[in-house]
Protein backbone atom coordinates (compact mmCIF):
# COMPACT_ATOMS: atom_id res chain seq x y z
CA UNK A 1 0.00 0.00 0.00
CA UNK A 2 0.97 3.61 -0.65
CA UNK A 3 1.06 6.41 1.76
CA UNK A 4 1.69 9.42 1.18
CA UNK A 5 4.48 11.56 3.07
CA UNK A 6 4.92 15.05 2.90
CA UNK A 7 8.57 14.32 4.19
CA UNK A 8 11.11 11.99 2.58
CA UNK A 9 9.98 8.82 2.84
CA UNK A 10 -28.63 -7.75 4.34
CA UNK A 11 -26.60 -9.57 2.38
CA UNK A 12 -27.44 -13.19 2.95
CA UNK A 13 -27.78 -13.05 -1.18
CA UNK A 14 -27.30 -9.05 -1.16
CA UNK A 15 -31.26 -9.05 -1.74
CA UNK A 16 -32.39 -7.13 -4.93
CA UNK A 17 -35.33 -6.12 -3.53
CA UNK A 18 -34.85 -3.10 -6.13
CA UNK A 19 -34.24 -3.82 -9.68
CA UNK A 20 -31.29 -2.41 -11.35
CA UNK A 21 -32.27 0.77 -12.70
CA UNK A 22 -29.26 1.16 -15.73
CA UNK A 23 -29.23 4.24 -14.88
CA UNK A 24 -27.01 6.48 -17.40
CA UNK A 25 -24.44 7.60 -15.78
CA UNK A 26 -23.78 11.24 -14.48
CA UNK A 27 -22.49 13.41 -16.59
CA UNK A 28 -21.86 17.18 -16.64
CA UNK A 29 -24.43 17.47 -18.89
CA UNK A 30 -26.79 15.45 -17.40
CA UNK A 31 -26.45 16.03 -13.70
CA UNK A 32 -28.44 18.09 -11.57
CA UNK A 33 -27.87 21.56 -11.38
CA UNK A 34 -26.44 23.34 -7.71
CA UNK A 35 -29.25 24.57 -5.82
CA UNK A 36 -29.44 28.19 -4.82
CA UNK A 37 -28.51 26.65 -0.98
CA UNK A 38 -25.91 24.27 -2.52
CA UNK A 39 -24.16 27.28 -3.83
CA UNK A 40 -24.41 28.82 -0.65
CA UNK A 41 -22.82 26.30 0.82
CA UNK A 42 -19.67 26.42 -1.87
CA UNK A 43 -19.68 29.82 -1.06
CA UNK A 44 -19.74 29.65 2.82
CA UNK A 45 -16.75 27.01 2.50
CA UNK A 46 -14.41 28.59 0.00
CA UNK A 47 -14.92 32.41 2.53
CA UNK A 48 -13.76 29.33 6.07
CA UNK A 49 -10.97 27.98 3.92
CA UNK A 50 -8.45 30.13 6.66
CA UNK A 51 -10.03 29.31 9.58
CA UNK A 52 -11.00 25.47 8.99
CA UNK A 53 -7.07 25.42 7.90
CA UNK A 54 -6.43 26.72 11.37
CA UNK A 55 -8.67 24.31 12.66
CA UNK A 56 -6.86 21.09 11.39
CA UNK A 57 -3.30 22.59 12.64
CA UNK A 58 -5.20 22.52 15.83
CA UNK A 59 -6.04 19.14 15.29
CA UNK A 60 -2.38 18.59 14.96
CA UNK A 61 -1.57 20.27 18.32
CA UNK A 62 -4.43 17.39 19.89
CA UNK A 63 -2.33 14.55 17.82
CA UNK A 64 -5.69 14.04 15.88
CA UNK A 65 -3.87 14.56 12.26
CA UNK A 66 -0.44 13.54 11.13
CA UNK A 67 1.68 16.94 10.27
CA UNK A 68 3.54 14.88 8.07
CA UNK A 69 0.48 14.80 5.99
CA UNK A 70 -1.09 17.49 6.33
CA UNK A 71 -1.29 19.06 3.20
CA UNK A 72 -3.64 15.77 2.01
CA UNK A 73 -6.41 17.68 4.46
CA UNK A 74 -6.15 20.93 1.48
CA UNK A 75 -6.14 18.39 -1.59
CA UNK A 76 -2.46 18.46 -1.71
CA UNK A 77 -0.34 15.14 -2.16
CA UNK A 78 3.40 13.76 -3.00
CA UNK A 79 2.22 10.71 -4.92
CA UNK A 80 1.91 9.91 -8.59
CA UNK A 81 -1.97 9.01 -10.46
CA UNK A 82 -0.89 5.57 -11.36
CA UNK A 83 -1.47 4.93 -15.22
CA UNK A 84 -4.75 3.15 -15.56
CA UNK A 85 -7.85 3.03 -14.18
CA UNK A 86 -8.29 4.24 -10.75
CA UNK A 87 -11.03 3.31 -8.52
CA UNK A 88 -11.83 6.14 -5.42
CA UNK A 89 -13.81 4.49 -2.38
CA UNK A 90 -14.09 6.84 0.58
CA UNK A 91 -14.23 5.82 4.30
CA UNK A 92 -14.97 8.43 7.00
CA UNK A 93 -13.25 5.78 9.96
CA UNK A 94 -12.56 2.56 11.00
CA UNK A 95 -15.74 0.60 10.31
CA UNK A 96 -16.34 1.84 6.90
CA UNK A 97 -12.30 1.15 6.21
CA UNK A 98 -12.73 -2.16 7.42
CA UNK A 99 -15.77 -3.16 5.62
CA UNK A 100 -14.27 -2.01 2.21
CA UNK A 101 -11.31 -4.09 2.55
CA UNK A 102 -13.18 -7.57 1.38
CA UNK A 103 -15.10 -5.46 -1.40
CA UNK A 104 -11.40 -4.26 -2.77
CA UNK A 105 -9.96 -7.58 -2.00
CA UNK A 106 -12.60 -8.78 -4.50
CA UNK A 107 -12.43 -6.45 -7.23
CA UNK A 108 -8.94 -7.16 -7.06
CA UNK A 109 -9.34 -10.85 -7.82
CA UNK A 110 -11.39 -9.98 -10.21
CA UNK A 111 -9.75 -7.25 -12.37
CA UNK A 112 -5.86 -7.51 -11.22
CA UNK A 113 -5.15 -4.75 -13.44
CA UNK A 114 -7.09 -1.87 -11.18
CA UNK A 115 -5.81 0.45 -8.78
CA UNK A 116 -7.78 1.65 -5.45
CA UNK A 117 -7.54 5.10 -3.62
CA UNK A 118 -8.80 4.57 -0.58
CA UNK A 119 -9.55 7.97 1.81
CA UNK A 120 -10.52 7.98 5.40
CA UNK A 121 -10.53 11.08 7.57
CA UNK A 122 -9.45 9.70 10.76
CA UNK A 123 -5.78 9.16 11.81
CA UNK A 124 -7.27 5.35 13.29
CA UNK A 125 -8.11 4.72 10.11
CA UNK A 126 -5.01 5.15 8.38
CA UNK A 127 -3.03 3.69 10.83
CA UNK A 128 -4.77 0.51 11.03
CA UNK A 129 -5.53 -0.01 7.21
CA UNK A 130 -1.16 0.53 7.28
CA UNK A 131 -0.94 -2.56 9.39
CA UNK A 132 -4.01 -4.48 7.69
CA UNK A 133 -2.87 -4.40 4.40
CA UNK A 134 0.79 -4.67 5.07
CA UNK A 135 0.73 -8.79 3.98
CA UNK A 136 -2.70 -8.26 2.06
CA UNK A 137 -2.23 -8.34 -2.17
CA UNK A 138 -3.63 -4.89 -2.34
CA UNK A 139 -0.64 -3.59 -1.16
CA UNK A 140 0.83 -2.76 -4.53
CA UNK A 141 -2.52 -1.63 -6.02
CA UNK A 142 -4.00 0.51 -2.97
CA UNK A 143 -3.53 4.21 -2.53
CA UNK A 144 -4.47 5.58 1.24
CA UNK A 145 -5.32 9.92 1.17
CA UNK A 146 -6.59 11.69 3.50
CA UNK A 147 -9.79 13.05 2.78
CA UNK A 148 -9.99 16.66 1.68
CA UNK A 149 -12.47 18.91 4.23
CA UNK A 150 -15.34 20.32 1.91
CA UNK A 151 -13.76 23.04 0.69
CA UNK A 152 -14.12 23.78 -2.99
CA UNK A 153 -10.90 24.93 -4.14
CA UNK A 154 -9.64 21.81 -2.19
CA UNK A 155 -11.88 18.93 -3.41
CA UNK A 156 -11.08 20.44 -6.91
CA UNK A 157 -7.25 20.29 -6.67
CA UNK A 158 -7.80 16.46 -5.12
CA UNK A 159 -9.76 15.36 -8.19
CA UNK A 160 -7.92 17.05 -10.71
CA UNK A 161 -4.70 15.10 -9.70
CA UNK A 162 -6.46 11.54 -9.13
CA UNK A 163 -9.30 11.96 -11.68
CA UNK A 164 -10.76 8.87 -10.76
CA UNK A 165 -13.06 7.10 -13.68
CA UNK A 166 -15.65 6.06 -10.40
CA UNK A 167 -16.60 7.41 -7.10
CA UNK A 168 -17.58 5.39 -4.48
CA UNK A 169 -18.60 6.96 -1.05
CA UNK A 170 -19.45 4.91 2.24
CA UNK A 171 -22.77 5.06 4.27
CA UNK A 172 -23.87 9.16 5.20
CA UNK A 173 -20.93 10.76 3.75
CA UNK A 174 -22.73 13.29 1.35
CA UNK A 175 -20.38 16.25 0.98
CA UNK A 176 -21.95 18.78 -0.97
CA UNK A 177 -18.70 20.30 -2.36
CA UNK A 178 -17.25 16.73 -3.24
CA UNK A 179 -20.48 15.73 -4.74
CA UNK A 180 -20.44 18.77 -7.05
CA UNK A 181 -17.11 18.49 -7.64
CA UNK A 182 -17.69 15.09 -9.25
CA UNK A 183 -20.16 16.20 -11.54
CA UNK A 184 -17.85 18.81 -12.91
CA UNK A 185 -15.29 16.24 -13.52
CA UNK A 186 -18.04 13.71 -14.93
CA UNK A 187 -17.12 11.04 -12.16
CA UNK A 188 -19.89 8.73 -12.11
CA UNK A 189 -20.76 8.34 -7.90
CA UNK A 190 -21.82 5.21 -6.10
CA UNK A 191 -23.24 5.44 -2.71
CA UNK A 192 -22.30 1.92 -0.95
CA UNK A 193 -23.79 1.16 2.94
CA UNK A 194 -26.23 3.72 2.22
CA UNK A 195 -27.44 4.22 5.84
CA UNK A 196 -30.60 6.68 6.59
CA UNK A 197 -31.55 6.81 10.15
CA UNK A 198 -35.38 7.09 11.30
CA UNK A 199 -34.34 10.82 12.60
CA UNK A 200 -32.72 11.94 9.63
CA UNK A 201 -35.49 10.75 7.13
CA UNK A 202 -37.54 12.89 8.75
CA UNK A 203 -35.50 15.88 9.19
CA UNK A 204 -34.89 15.80 5.04
CA UNK A 205 -38.20 14.76 4.59
CA UNK A 206 -38.89 18.35 5.44
CA UNK A 207 -36.22 19.46 3.58
CA UNK A 208 -36.21 17.96 -0.27
CA UNK A 209 -34.96 20.74 -2.08
CA UNK A 210 -32.01 19.93 -0.16
CA UNK A 211 -31.35 16.55 -0.38
CA UNK A 212 -33.04 15.47 -3.81
CA UNK A 213 -30.76 17.11 -5.69
CA UNK A 214 -27.68 15.65 -3.93
CA UNK A 215 -28.75 11.75 -3.88
CA UNK A 216 -29.94 12.07 -7.31
CA UNK A 217 -26.63 12.75 -8.58
CA UNK A 218 -25.69 9.25 -8.16
CA UNK A 219 -25.92 6.68 -10.68
CA UNK A 220 -27.09 4.08 -8.16
CA UNK A 221 -27.00 3.66 -3.91
CA UNK A 222 -26.79 0.17 -2.06
CA UNK A 223 -28.44 0.62 1.07
CA UNK A 224 -27.62 -1.48 3.81
CA UNK A 225 -31.07 -2.50 4.72
CA UNK A 226 -34.39 -2.50 3.62
CA UNK A 227 -35.26 0.16 6.15
CA UNK A 228 -33.09 2.58 4.79
CA UNK A 229 -33.31 1.92 1.10
CA UNK A 230 -37.19 2.71 1.39
CA UNK A 231 -35.82 5.90 3.26
CA UNK A 232 -33.55 6.87 0.62
CA UNK A 233 -36.26 5.99 -2.18
CA UNK A 234 -38.85 8.57 -0.83
CA UNK A 235 -36.41 11.03 -0.89
CA UNK A 236 -35.53 10.75 -4.40
CA UNK A 237 -32.48 8.05 -4.09
CA UNK A 238 -32.19 5.93 -6.78
CA UNK A 239 -31.86 2.20 -4.78
CA UNK A 240 -30.44 -0.49 -6.66
CA UNK A 241 -29.17 -3.31 -3.97
CA UNK A 242 -30.02 -3.42 -0.60
CA UNK A 243 -27.04 -5.26 1.25
CA UNK A 244 -24.99 -4.38 4.62
CA UNK A 245 -20.59 -4.48 3.67
CA UNK A 246 -20.54 -4.92 7.24
CA UNK A 247 -22.45 -8.30 7.70
CA UNK A 248 -20.21 -9.88 4.54
CA UNK A 249 -17.06 -9.27 5.79
CA UNK A 250 -14.82 -12.19 7.08
CA UNK A 251 -13.27 -13.31 10.91
CA UNK A 252 -11.14 -11.05 12.11
CA UNK A 253 -7.35 -12.04 11.06
CA UNK A 254 -5.07 -12.58 13.76
CA UNK A 255 -1.28 -13.12 14.44
CA UNK A 256 -0.98 -16.57 15.58
CA UNK A 257 1.85 -17.00 17.36
CA UNK A 258 1.08 -13.79 19.11
CA UNK A 259 -2.10 -15.25 19.98
CA UNK A 260 0.20 -18.49 21.50
CA UNK A 261 2.33 -16.10 23.52
CA UNK A 262 -0.39 -14.04 25.29
CA UNK A 263 -2.46 -17.62 26.08
CA UNK A 264 0.98 -19.09 27.79
CA UNK A 265 1.54 -16.02 29.28
CA UNK A 266 -2.25 -15.98 30.91
CA UNK A 267 -1.69 -19.61 31.35
CA UNK A 268 -5.11 -20.59 31.82
CA UNK A 269 -6.69 -17.46 33.65
CA UNK A 270 -10.22 -16.45 32.95
CA UNK A 271 -11.14 -13.14 31.69
CA UNK A 272 -13.84 -11.32 29.71
CA UNK A 273 -13.79 -8.31 27.40
CA UNK A 274 -14.88 -4.75 27.28
CA UNK A 275 -14.58 -3.74 23.48
CA UNK A 276 -14.34 -0.62 21.57
CA UNK A 277 -15.21 1.58 24.20
CA UNK A 278 -15.77 5.37 24.42
CA UNK A 279 -14.96 7.97 27.21
CA UNK A 280 -17.49 7.41 29.92
CA UNK A 281 -18.36 4.05 29.83
CA UNK A 282 -14.74 2.70 30.99
CA UNK A 283 -15.90 3.95 34.59
CA UNK A 284 -19.24 1.30 34.50
CA UNK A 285 -16.83 -1.35 32.92
CA UNK A 286 -14.05 -1.02 35.95
CA UNK A 287 -17.44 -0.75 38.48
CA UNK A 288 -18.93 -3.95 36.78
CA UNK A 289 -15.24 -5.36 37.10
CA UNK A 290 -14.87 -4.81 40.80
CA UNK A 291 -18.15 -6.19 41.88
CA UNK A 292 -17.30 -9.49 39.92
CA UNK A 293 -13.96 -9.64 41.76
CA UNK A 294 -15.84 -10.70 44.82
CA UNK A 295 -16.97 -14.01 42.81
CA UNK A 296 -13.92 -14.28 41.07
CA UNK A 297 -11.08 -12.91 42.67
CA UNK A 298 -8.48 -13.25 40.08
CA UNK A 299 -10.72 -12.37 37.21
CA UNK A 300 -8.87 -10.01 34.77
CA UNK A 301 -11.10 -7.51 32.37
CA UNK A 302 -9.80 -7.00 28.79
CA UNK A 303 -10.32 -3.10 28.28
CA UNK A 304 -10.19 -2.33 24.50
CA UNK A 305 -10.68 1.37 23.69
CA UNK A 306 -12.13 2.23 20.10
CA UNK A 307 -9.64 5.18 20.69
CA UNK A 308 -5.94 3.87 21.50
CA UNK A 309 -4.53 7.28 22.26
CA UNK A 310 -7.54 7.47 25.35
CA UNK A 311 -5.12 4.03 27.00
CA UNK A 312 -2.90 5.96 29.52
CA UNK A 313 -6.08 8.16 30.86
CA UNK A 314 -8.05 4.84 31.38
CA UNK A 315 -4.96 3.35 32.64
CA UNK A 316 -5.04 5.64 34.89
CA UNK A 317 -8.93 4.99 36.33
CA UNK A 318 -7.93 1.05 36.53
CA UNK A 319 -5.29 0.76 38.96
CA UNK A 320 -2.93 2.02 36.98
CA UNK A 321 -3.30 -1.03 34.67
CA UNK A 322 -0.38 -2.94 32.05
CA UNK A 323 -0.86 -0.99 28.54
CA UNK A 324 -0.49 -3.35 25.46
CA UNK A 325 1.16 -0.57 23.80
CA UNK A 326 3.95 -0.32 26.27
CA UNK A 327 3.95 -3.90 25.04
CA UNK A 328 2.99 -4.41 29.00
CA UNK A 329 1.54 -8.28 29.85
CA UNK A 330 -1.22 -8.64 33.14
CA UNK A 331 0.83 -9.67 36.06
CA UNK A 332 -1.92 -12.56 38.64
CA UNK A 333 -2.33 -9.56 40.53
CA UNK A 334 -3.62 -7.06 37.22
CA UNK A 335 -7.22 -6.92 37.62
CA UNK A 336 -7.58 -4.81 34.19
CA UNK A 337 -5.70 -4.59 31.22
CA UNK A 338 -5.83 -2.37 28.34
CA UNK A 339 -5.36 -3.55 24.49
CA UNK A 340 -4.59 0.05 23.44
CA UNK A 341 -3.38 -0.83 19.90
CA UNK A 342 -4.38 -1.21 16.16
CA UNK A 343 -4.90 -4.29 14.44
CA UNK A 344 -4.71 -6.59 17.67
CA UNK A 345 -8.70 -7.17 17.89
CA UNK A 346 -8.60 -10.25 15.79
CA UNK A 347 -6.07 -11.79 18.90
CA UNK A 348 -8.43 -10.00 21.69
CA UNK A 349 -11.63 -11.69 20.72
CA UNK A 350 -10.09 -14.86 20.44
CA UNK A 351 -9.05 -14.61 24.26
CA UNK A 352 -12.42 -14.87 25.81
CA UNK A 353 -15.94 -15.63 24.58
CA UNK A 354 -17.28 -13.03 26.98
CA UNK A 355 -17.34 -9.96 25.20
CA UNK A 356 -19.24 -6.59 25.97
CA UNK A 357 -19.42 -3.77 22.62
CA UNK A 358 -19.20 -0.37 23.77
CA UNK A 359 -20.46 2.97 22.34
CA UNK A 360 -23.57 1.77 23.39
CA UNK A 361 -24.26 2.33 27.66
CA UNK A 362 -26.77 5.15 28.35
CA UNK A 363 -24.04 6.57 30.11
CA UNK A 364 -22.27 8.49 27.15
CA UNK A 365 -23.53 12.06 26.02
CA UNK A 366 -23.66 12.30 23.16
CA UNK A 367 -25.74 9.16 22.79
CA UNK A 368 -23.48 6.27 20.87
CA UNK A 369 -25.07 4.20 18.06
CA UNK A 370 -22.73 1.14 18.73
CA UNK A 371 -20.14 -0.87 17.00
CA UNK A 372 -20.18 -3.76 14.65
CA UNK A 373 -21.43 -6.74 16.90
CA UNK A 374 -20.72 -9.54 14.06
CA UNK A 375 -16.97 -8.97 14.65
CA UNK A 376 -16.84 -10.91 18.16
CA UNK A 377 -19.69 -12.94 16.82
CA UNK A 378 -17.85 -14.32 14.44
CA UNK A 379 -15.36 -15.92 16.72
CA UNK A 380 -17.87 -17.24 18.86
CA UNK A 381 -18.54 -14.98 21.28
CA UNK A 382 -21.05 -14.21 23.65
CA UNK A 383 -22.50 -11.10 23.15
CA UNK A 384 -23.63 -7.78 25.79
CA UNK A 385 -24.17 -4.39 24.36
CA UNK A 386 -26.15 -1.40 25.75
CA UNK A 387 -29.00 -0.15 24.48
CA UNK A 388 -27.55 2.62 22.39
CA UNK A 389 -27.24 0.45 19.24
CA UNK A 390 -29.18 2.12 16.73
CA UNK A 391 -26.60 1.75 13.60
CA UNK A 392 -26.92 -1.83 14.32
CA UNK A 393 -31.03 -1.97 15.19
CA UNK A 394 -31.76 -4.36 12.42
CA UNK A 395 -28.91 -7.04 13.74
CA UNK A 396 -29.70 -6.56 16.89
CA UNK A 397 -33.74 -7.35 16.30
CA UNK A 398 -32.93 -10.65 14.63
CA UNK A 399 -30.72 -11.42 17.65
CA UNK A 400 -32.40 -10.01 20.72
CA UNK A 401 -32.35 -14.10 22.02
CA UNK A 402 -28.71 -14.14 21.74
CA UNK A 403 -27.11 -10.73 22.76
CA UNK A 404 -27.96 -9.73 26.28
CA UNK A 405 -29.11 -5.49 26.47
CA UNK A 406 -26.88 -3.86 29.85
CA UNK A 407 -27.57 -0.34 31.01
CA UNK A 408 -25.08 0.01 34.00
CA UNK A 409 -21.99 -1.62 35.87
CA UNK A 410 -25.14 -3.88 38.14
CA UNK A 411 -26.83 -5.51 34.80
CA UNK A 412 -23.74 -6.05 33.20
CA UNK A 413 -21.93 -7.57 35.94
CA UNK A 414 -24.65 -9.94 36.47
CA UNK A 415 -24.57 -10.92 32.73
CA UNK A 416 -20.66 -11.42 33.17
CA UNK A 417 -21.35 -13.37 36.48
CA UNK A 418 -23.95 -15.81 34.34
CA UNK A 419 -21.88 -16.53 31.15
CA UNK A 420 -19.00 -17.38 33.61
CA UNK A 421 -21.17 -19.66 35.56
CA UNK A 422 -23.01 -21.13 32.96
CA UNK A 423 -20.88 -22.30 30.05
CA UNK A 424 -24.07 -24.38 28.27
CA UNK A 425 -25.93 -21.19 28.07
CA UNK A 426 -23.07 -19.03 26.99
CA UNK A 427 -22.24 -22.03 24.34
CA UNK A 428 -25.79 -21.89 23.18
CA UNK A 429 -26.12 -18.02 22.55
CA UNK A 430 -22.97 -17.65 20.95
CA UNK A 431 -23.56 -20.72 18.81
CA UNK A 432 -26.94 -19.33 17.80
CA UNK A 433 -25.02 -15.90 16.69
CA UNK A 434 -22.53 -17.48 14.97
CA UNK A 435 -24.93 -19.37 12.97
CA UNK A 436 -26.82 -15.76 11.88
CA UNK A 437 -23.76 -14.06 11.22
CA UNK A 438 -22.16 -16.78 8.83
CA UNK A 439 -25.95 -17.15 7.00
CA UNK A 440 -25.33 -13.29 6.21
CA UNK A 441 -22.19 -13.54 3.80
CA UNK A 442 -23.40 -15.74 1.10
CA UNK A 443 -22.73 -14.13 -2.42
CA UNK A 444 -22.52 -10.14 -1.47
CA UNK A 445 -19.24 -9.43 -2.18
CA UNK A 446 -19.85 -11.12 -5.49
CA UNK A 447 -22.64 -9.65 -6.50
CA UNK A 448 -21.77 -5.52 -5.47
CA UNK A 449 -18.29 -5.98 -7.26
CA UNK A 450 -20.27 -7.14 -10.23
CA UNK A 451 -22.31 -4.01 -9.93
CA UNK A 452 -19.73 -1.94 -9.50
CA UNK A 453 -17.51 -3.69 -12.25
CA UNK A 454 -20.87 -3.21 -14.50
CA UNK A 455 -21.05 0.05 -13.87
CA UNK A 456 -17.34 0.51 -14.50
CA UNK A 457 -17.68 -1.02 -17.91
CA UNK A 458 -20.53 1.66 -19.17
CA UNK A 459 -18.27 4.11 -19.01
Amino acid sequence: MIFAVNSPFHPDKLRQDYPHQDRPMPSSKTANPPTPLWKLWNQATAWLALPLKGYLYYRCSQKKEDPTRLNERFGRTTLSRPRGTLLWFHAASVGEMLSLLPLLESLNNQRPELYFLLTTGTLTAANLLRKRIATSPLKTCLIHQFIPLDVPQWIERFLAHWQPQLALLTESELWPNLIAGCQNHSIPLILLNGRLSERSFRRWRKLPFLITPILQNFAWIAARSKEDGHRFQQLGGPIDLIGDLKEAAPPLPYNEDVLESIRRHLHGRQLWIASSTHEGEEEVIIAAHRRLLQFFPALLCLIIPRHPHRGEAIAALADQAPQYSKNALPTPSDPFWIGDTLGDMGVFYRLSEIVFLGNSLPCMAPKGGGHNPLEPIRLHSALACGPEMKNFAEIIKELQEDITIVYNDETLASWVLTMLNNPVLREKRSLSAFHYATSLQGKALEELSSRILSSLSSL
